[in-house]
């Protein structure tokens, strides 16, 4: 099977899936699956997810004011899956090699940002089975539909020595325990896939990772992140 993503289309005619998906990604078990993108509007959208070849989901639906969603219905862990979007009958996006397990997120700052090559102890022969990581772009902001700074994309990735060595050094170790639990605890355990995102930003307010509810009982930290977003909103 061919682990990468492929684009039929030469010309996609403003399709796009949202950036954040890709083959090797690890959703969610046991939770329903958003799955989102761009196109034109009034065009079909359909998603098909298969397991082992053999197709186990089919949703449609049509594209409105240029985004279009479809929800995945829940599924257990495992492997082996694949997912197929067609826009109007015309093959467009293939992801392989997803799973179905747990989801752990690493946000925060600079400790959190923090890469695994930096760390006293770190051996570039690290890396980590049964995992998969995904670290999300440090864009500061978006204007007319460009992203500042302008980061590629980023992608899922198997847990090698390789992509791990720029990888937040708490996410890796993280992951490490995560693998170690899982052998103790039995062989069942074993078979549940683990995704690691890693999402931080050096230098950035505490409050950036508050949600609003929580700044709220803080008056002085509330008004001080208003503030700031209004500042940047300008």
């Amino acid at each position: 099977m061919n682990q990468n993503t492929k684009q039929f289309s030469a010309d996609d005619n403003n399709f796009k899936l949202d950036d954040y998906y890709g083959s090797h990604m690890v959703f969610q078990r046991d939770q329903k699956q958003p799955i989102c993108g761009a196109g034109r509007d009034q065009s079909e959208i359909k998603v098909t997810l298969k397991q082992n070849g053999k197709t186990i989901q089919e949703h449609s639906v049509l594209t409105k004011q240029g985004r279009w969603q479809v929800i995945l219905n829940p599924e257990s862990a495992g492997r082996n899956y694949e997912l197929l979007i067609e826009e109007n009958g015309v093959k467009k996006t293939h992801l392989c090699d997803l799973a179905f397990g747990d989801v752990f997120l690493f946000g925060g700052q600079s400790n959190m940002e923090y890469p695994l090559k930096d760390e006293a102890n770190y051996d570039d022969s690290f890396s980590l089975k049964n995992i998969r990581i995904y670290t999300v772009p440090r864009v500061e902001y978006i204007q007319v539909n460009q992203k500042f700074p302008a980061f590629e994309n980023s992608g899922w990735k198997l847990a090698s020595s390789s992509a791990l060595s720029d990888f937040s050094a708490i996410a890796a170790y993280t992951g490490q325990i995560l693998n170690h639990l899982s052998e103790f605890n039995g062989s069942n355990e074993e078979e549940i896939p683990i995704g690691l995102v890693s999402c931080n930003k050096g230098g950035t307010s505490v409050s950036c990772w508050m949600d609003e509810n929580s700044l709220k009982k803080d008056p002085d930290l509330y008004s001080h992140s208003y503030c700031m977003r209004v500042i940047r909103n300008q």
